[in-house]
């Protein structure tokens, strides 16, 4: 029902040992060792192990088997404990409610890190599903610009687009154009000097199939102008979303099942 936590089945815990069940939160694939920022003085990382984590009461150790590629340090668990971490307080995972904010790490050298001071509170009474909705349909359509003027030329590509398909928009649920190698990321949060190429993505979200083909269709006709796109593709898929959904943990059996071979 959620793919936070780890299966404490096998470890010698309690169930409601909480501060101890909680480090089968921290020493999950969390640490993945190739997920680092510091790609330069990233050992290869074409192969990258995953992490391995020696768990006592109090404290795990988290290495990687010697001879791949990655890195396990100081920096790269602190990245994985914050990632995608809204309240590290009360990190709920479906074995205990983890709490991080009191966790302490230690670089051991040689790719392996200590983390002590994790805590924990009794597990949600609930479960976390995410349920698929149908949203209609997808279109996407790209044509790139280089050169002198290129940016000038991708907003008028734009302004043409949004232009054709307002006789859609109560069709329409959702439209955006972003200009790749400009604005795509950061929006105007952070600009550079004037790049030698961009590419124009127009995304568009809509109950109507025919709709989404034109939209995806009219990226095509920008060949006709502004000047110098080349490059389209288009895409027109099924929209697929995900809405989050709790069901109380007695409706949901759990069973293990062992197999020999």
């Amino acid at each position: 029902m959620s793919s936070a936590g780890t299966s404490t089945t096998g470890t010698g815990w309690a169930t409601r040992r909480w501060s101890a069940t909680s480090w089968s939160a921290v020493s999950t694939p969390r640490a993945a060792t190739s997920r680092t920022r510091r790609t330069a003085s990233c050992p290869v990382r074409t192969t990258s192990g995953s992490p391995i984590a020696d768990v006592e009461d109090g404290s795990v150790v988290v290495t990687k088997l010697p001879g791949t590629g990655g890195l396990v340090d100081a920096m790269t668990m602190k990245t994985q404990l914050y990632y995608e971490i809204h309240d590290p307080t009360r990190y709920l995972t479906p074995d205990v409610t983890a709490d991080f904010s009191d966790i302490r790490v230690e670089d051991l050298g040689d790719d392996r890190v200590r983390l002590s001071g994790a805590r924990g509170r009794p597990r949600p009474e609930t479960l976390k599903a995410l349920v698929g909705v149908d949203q209609g349909w997808k279109a996407t359509g790209e044509m790139s610009y280089g050169g002198p003027g290129c940016v000038e030329r991708a907003r008028r590509a734009e302004e043409i687009v949004r232009k054709r398909l307002e006789p859609y928009a109560a069709e329409i649920d959702d439209i955006r154009v972003d200009l790749q190698g400009v604005d795509a990321l950061f929006g105007d949060q952070l600009t550079g000097g004037y790049p030698a190429e961009v590419r124009l993505r127009l995304a568009v979200r809509t109950t109507s199939r025919d709709v989404a083909r034109r939209a995806a269709h009219e990226t095509e006709l920008l060949y006709f102008g502004p000047a110098g796109g080349g490059g389209n593709v288009t895409s027109v898929v099924p929209a697929l979303g995900v809405t989050p959904a709790y069901v109380p943990r007695e409706l949901v059996p759990v069973t293990t099942e062992v197999y020999e071979t």
